[in-house]
């Protein structure tokens, strides 16, 4: 953090060669909020369509949407996911999220030791997200899988057209239940039903591009918080005074 702090205080904007994805080398890193939120609300410059991920994957084989998409899209989209992660829906699961913690702690308790971020951080949001958000409760024992398969994907990028295919078939069968029930009240039955209808819709979209968008929404639901939460265990477990 003090690295951080130095560099946004002394070099808000700076080059980087390190790799952001498995062809590409070199970036600009800016720091600073007011420079942060100016390149953001100006996609006409700078665009995320060619990647906007720390670990970048290739766009032409999945495209993280709506993040790696430029509006009119990314607005089309941000407004229909918006409501399931507003802080009303997340309050709504709060409960429920505390009684998993709860048990994922008692059964660390039980055990006299566990790995934090194997017994904790990376089943809690993927239970949660998994009976809340996408109303799975059924898969459940897919859960295991799930979280082993992102973070092949994310630890090891060179694997990914080996692991993803197999995720994607099980987002494909999520989608085309949907589709075939004409649900369209829960977070899948909206992707499901994303751009079928442009009349309705205002825009359209194709089955790769509803897979793309279920798969943001479960990379960002469960490795994004669980990597928060170990991040956390991290440093508080480092720093005796911050705990």
């Amino acid at each position: 953090w003090d690295y951080s702090d130095g560099l946004r205080a002394t070099r808000p904007v700076v080059r980087s060669d390190g790799h952001w994805s498995t062809e590409d080398t070199g970036f600009w890193l800016l720091s600073r909020h007011d420079d942060v939120y100016h390149a953001a609300a100006d996609w006409q410059s700078y665009s995320s369509a060619n990647g906007a991920t720390p670990v970048q994957f290739p766009v032409e084989m999945f495209r993280m949407i709506p993040l790696e998409v430029d509006p009119p899209l990314h607005r089309h989209v941000r407004r229909l996911l918006n409501p399931f992660f507003s802080l009303e829906a997340v309050a709504a699961a709060e409960h429920a999220a505390t009684g998993i913690a709860d048990a994922l702690l008692d059964d660390c308790v039980a055990q006299g030791e566990c790995d934090f971020v194997g017994g904790f951080a990376n089943l809690l949001p993927a239970q949660v997200f998994f009976r809340y958000f996408l109303d799975a409760a059924d898969d459940q024992s897919k859960i295991p899988w799930v979280v082993q398969t992102i973070l092949t994907m994310f630890e090891f990028p060179d694997k990914a057209l080996e692991v993803a295919p197999g995720l994607f078939a099980w987002y494909a069968e999520l989608l085309q239940g949907r589709r075939e029930s004409g649900r369209r009240e829960d977070l899948i039955g909206v992707i499901a039903h994303a751009g079928l209808d442009e009349a309705t819709d205002g825009f359209t979209m194709d089955d790769k591009q509803r897979l793309e968008t279920l798969n943001m929404v479960v990379l960002a639901g469960m490795e994004t918080t669980a990597a928060g939460l170990g991040n956390i265990a991290h440093h508080l477990a480092a720093d005796q005074q911050l705990r």
